[in-house]
């Protein structure tokens, strides 16, 4: 008849599971133990006994002193301990725990703060639009919303960024764009004092110059018109 396969402690090499009381390295020594029963134990535990009486017990015990010093070391701690609970997802680790929920709840903060700026920097910016299209206003260089919205077309078109400076141009645009009151150039030989150029040509030409460049002067378009 077969004898039952009981857990044994050897004081020399540690715990092992025979049917007689003789450690695998041949001491006699030994007593029996009670484990954890057959019935309670998990398929990962009855694996990882497996593997661990594959092991010499050296081998363990140099497992078990790497694994303290890598759990004692500043350095290491965390790295060991996430990658403690990534392969036993279910080992509570409450130092990792605690600081992956205080991350995630300063990280939906951080979300909360920036959307709040967002909402005010855009709150800002309507004000101060409003702020520059009141001012063009009092300063009478607009009168009405369709004179804005030309203003900043302009503003687009061009590349200014002043509400001020685009008025400025807009007024000069109308300006230059206004009609004579004949609606075509006067002839130039009709203002010419063709008695003065038979008398002195060259002061009847200075003085027609002079003319001509004073009324330059009285209507003055911005550059690029």
């Amino acid at each position: 008849m077969m004898s039952v396969l009981n857990d044994y402690k050897c004081p020399a090499h540690g715990y092992f599971e025979a049917r007689e009381p003789v450690c695998p390295h041949g001491c006699t020594d030994v007593q029996v133990v009670f484990l954890q029963p057959v019935a309670m134990k998990s398929d990962t535990t009855k694996h990882n006994d497996s593997t661990l009486k594959k092991l010499a017990s050296d081998a363990i015990t140099e497992l078990a002193a790497l694994s303290k010093r890598l759990s004692e070391d500043p350095r290491t701690r965390r790295p060991f301990l996430k990658l403690t609970k990534e392969v036993h997802p279910d080992l509570p680790v409450p130092e990792i725990e605690i600081e992956e929920r205080t991350t995630q709840a300063l990280s939906a903060a951080e979300k909360r703060v920036q959307s709040l700026e967002a909402k005010l920097r855009e709150k800002d910016a309507r004000e101060e639009l409003a702020r520059r299209r009141n001012a063009i206003k009092e300063k009478g260089l607009a009168g009405t919303d369709q004179d804005i919205a030309e203003i900043e077309k302009i503003m687009v078109d061009k590349g200014i960024a002043n509400h001020e400076t685009a008025a400025d141009y807009w007024q000069w645009m109308k300006q230059s764009a206004a009609p004579t009151p004949s609606g075509y150039p006067t002839p130039v030989m009709s203002r010419m004092d063709l008695k003065g150029y038979m008398k002195n040509p060259v002061a009847a030409a200075r003085e027609n110059a002079a003319q001509a460049l004073n009324e330059l002067r009285k209507n003055p378009r911005p550059i690029g018109l």
